[in-house]
């Protein structure tokens, strides 16, 4: 399940201008546009990239700056290895967002309680794995143990996604400082990136990605010592860090 969020800013027009776009930007038109990025999601996971930019420019049309196909569009363009494009979709993203606090808060929580549906259903699936119910071969086992793994690290990621708070709804997600973390990252802006990370930790202390990428960036810039500290800091949060990137850092 794809992870998006978020929006591109544009010069405001004046108050009165600033009103109408608002008024248009319904709750129904959002919810086409958010059917335009799940479309475009779908038609990337099946490889055809330029429906998914299609429909992603078709979301931007129903709805201006619409906050999720910019992210879209900053996530194809760091697949595309477009960096600087990257960023300034995502730093855009976060700018704007504010726009459409309210109509997004409705959005975002259908979109929890789906991944509240989801993790339900991977702990049956995983519950079952363990009994042997499932996923057996006809040689009496083999492969469950890599089933397992995966299905508990997507359970671990879904946890870590913050039910959305009405009080927040102005405020950026935690997930889009990570993106501008990551595109920071590839453009070799070390400090940046480790910017990016740790505002999505102070936002979001459960991310665990943000908290590998992080001792990935102190690692790389040198900093071994608090490479190790951000694992320790994951851990801490209740996290459980990957063992080989801890054995790499030298991490206890």
């Amino acid at each position: 399940m794809t992870r998006r969020k978020i929006l591109l800013l544009v010069l405001a027009l004046g108050g009165a201008t600033l009103t109408i776009t608002l008024a248009a930007a319904a709750t129904a038109d959002v919810g086409k546009a958010t059917r335009f990025c799940t479309d475009a999601d779908r038609a990337l996971r099946s490889g055809d990239v330029e429906k998914g930019r299609r429909l992603f420019q078709k979301a931007l049309e129903t709805v201006p700056d619409f906050p999720d196909a910019h992210t879209g569009l900053g996530q194809m363009a760091m697949v595309e290895r477009r960096y600087e494009d990257a960023l300034r979709e995502f730093e855009a993203a976060r700018d704007a967002y504010a726009r459409f606090g309210e109509i997004l808060f409705d959005v975002r929580m259908q979109q929890f309680t789906k991944t509240r549906d989801e993790i339900s259903l991977l702990q049956d699936s995983l519950a079952q794995i363990r009994e042997g119910a499932m996923f057996a071969r006809p040689s009496g086992g083999g492969g469950t143990v890599l089933d397992q793994a995966k299905i508990e690290n997507r359970i671990q990621q879904l946890e870590g996604v913050p039910e959305p708070k009405k009080g927040e709804a102005a405020e950026p997600p935690a997930e889009i400082f990570f993106l501008i973390g990551n595109a920071q990252f590839r453009l070799s802006r070390l400090d940046a990136a480790a910017a990016g990370y740790e505002e999505c930790i102070r936002r979001n202390p459960k991310h665990l990605p943000s908290y590998t990428n992080l001792a990935l960036v102190l690692s790389r810039a040198g900093k071994a010592e608090e490479a190790r500290a951000a694992i320790a800091r994951a851990e801490a949060a209740g996290l459980k860090p990957d063992e080989q990137l801890k054995s790499d850092l030298g991490a206890k």
